[in-house]
């Protein structure tokens, strides 16, 4: 039978057959173990359980594709496309003529837990070409009971400033 030693002392050497194979037992369990929870928090660190917020319920995520949408179609309608974001965050003219020719869509979005703020992935399409930029994330905020874009991003660069 086993003793329990003061903390830092060697452990004893088994004396028996029995306590050998209940010594490799533990240690095999403890090994196992460990091995188990680094696994498990390297799973969860690469499906991105940490990511802030959660997918935006299907009203939520309609209203947030429309909004998308919408950027790419009104870039040349400024009085229809300030209205799609947050007061002092409407990109200048030299940034919205870059949509041109461009389709912004949605690749997914996260709500946070209040329901207020979100972050989307956006991608963008070269009409002419079909070519696929991005994806890039973009900011938004709920006012009412309407999403609008708080930060505004380009591919290919830092998000867009007013």
């Amino acid at each position: 039978m086993m003793t329990t030693m003061a903390e830092g002392a060697p452990a004893p050497r088994p004396k028996t057959i029995s306590d050998v194979v209940r010594w490799e037992r533990s240690m095999k369990t403890s090994a196992s173990t460990s091995m188990r929870l680094v696994e498990l928090l390297a799973v969860g660190m690469l499906c991105g359980c940490g990511a802030a917020g959660r997918p935006a319920a299907p009203s939520d995520d309609h209203h947030i594709r429309t909004l998308i949408g919408y950027v790419g179609e009104y870039h040349a309608s400024p009085k229809r496309f300030e209205t799609l974001f947050v007061d002092g965050a409407v990109p200048d003219t030299a940034t919205r003529a870059k949509l041109r020719g461009m389709m912004t869509k949605l690749e997914s979005a996260r709500v946070d837990d209040t329901g207020s703020l979100a972050t989307a992935e956006v991608l963008y399409e070269v009409l002419q070409t079909g070519e696929i930029l991005g994806p890039v994330q973009w900011k938004l905020a709920k006012t009412g009971d309407q999403w609008k874009v708080s930060d505004f991003a380009l591919p290919g660069g830092p998000a867009a400033s007013p």
